[in-house]
């Protein structure tokens, strides 16, 4: 009986300790991945990715990068790309356009120094068979850490 109890307890303390850990873990963002789309009509049985960084649930922060991609008018898209902190990024952005049957017409790549709070915006040319777009993050890397040092200083 004892072994069982001992058993449990070193479970349950080794259970606190690792969710304690977990919470006061930095969330690790993968280095590439959706950061926006356009799916609208006409795409029955084509896959939308998740968006890249989701806002995280346990701590609330939202993600570093964020961007979003829209049709102006038929011959030209918007890309957005935003910077959510106080520390500086370089990002590397895809822009995707796909037909109707969700076969790739044509990407354009973009690579940005977004400082603390700064956002970018380019138009791209459409194609014309063009129905929707996606915004891919295809590398990003923090280039300050003011954040860790406001942290400190509190």
């Amino acid at each position: 009986m004892r072994i069982r109890t001992a058993i449990f307890t070193l479970l349950l303390i080794t259970g606190t300790c690792s969710s304690e850990l977990l919470a006061q873990k930095e969330r690790e963002l993968p280095k590439t991945g959706t950061l926006s789309g356009t799916y609208m009509g006409g795409n029955e049985g084509v896959a939308v990715p998740g968006q890249w960084g989701e806002k995280d649930i346990l701590s609330d922060k939202q993600p570093p990068i964020t961007g979003s991609v829209s049709q102006r008018n038929r011959e030209e898209w918007i890309m957005k790309v935003f910077n959510n902190t106080i520390d500086d990024y370089s990002v590397g952005v895809k822009v995707i356009q796909f037909d109707k049957r969700g076969n790739k017409t044509k990407s354009d790549n973009f690579s940005y120094r977004l400082k603390a709070g700064e956002s970018k915006e380019r138009s791209i040319r459409a194609r014309s068979n063009t129905e929707t777009a996606e915004l891919e993050l295809t590398n990003w890397k923090q280039l300050t850490d003011r954040g860790a040092a406001a942290e400190e200083s509190k």
